[in-house]
């Protein structure tokens, strides 16, 4: 893979879809992990491998839910123009005007509920209780297991937390469990 061909690179990132709100509707794309902060950020649908694992996520949501693949980027059209779903009575016709892009929008919003990311409820490390261990995590990021204060401490200290796919699997089925780590333990 050419070192500056930045595309390429993209093509086994994690990412997902993001969706932004504009004057027009929904407009969808795909987030980057190397650009954004996936813990902190709002409005991120399902986490994937590559942009094309996201594609393939997207339309199979876009057909079980009549979607026009036009106004969700699976699909290049003319403004006012039908898509091909359309033609083939896959689409509700929100490409035409047929359809209210509202509607069209939440059904894409109900289609995606199912792939929402969940953002760090905490404002700084949290920590989950094993036993006698103590395993800490920051943004979705398993940061280590300590039994101290001073352990904690010693964790915490210069450690980055980045998002991680894996951790956040596991640790948003028990958020829950989760709590907030003393704000005096991660001061050093």
């Amino acid at each position: 893979q050419p070192t500056h061909n930045r595309q390429l690179r993209r093509n086994n990132e994690l990412c997902s879809i993001q969706i932004r709100d504009t004057s027009k509707g929904l407009e969808i794309s795909t987030a980057y992990a190397s650009d954004l902060d996936f813990a902190v950020t709002d409005n991120l649908y399902g986490l994937f491998q590559s942009q094309r694992e996201a594609t393939k996520a997207l339309t199979q949501i876009a057909e079980e839910h009549q979607l026009c693949k036009g106004l969700i980027g699976l699909e290049k059209i003319k403004s006012g123009s039908p898509c091909f779903g359309r033609q083939l009575k896959r689409c509700k016709g929100a490409c035409t005007g047929e359809e209210p892009r509202l509607a069209h929008d939440m059904r894409l919003i109900q289609g995606l509920a199912r792939l929402k990311v969940q953002t760090w409820p905490f404002d700084g490390p949290a920590y989950l209780q094993e036993g006698q261990e103590i395993l800490l995590v920051n943004h979705w990021a398993y940061l280590g297991s300590a039994r101290n204060e001073h352990e904690i401490r010693e964790k915490l200290e210069g450690v980055e937390a980045r998002f991680d796919r894996d951790t956040y699997k596991i640790l948003s089925r028990v958020v829950g469990q989760l709590q907030r780590l003393d704000a005096s333990l991660t001061q050093t």
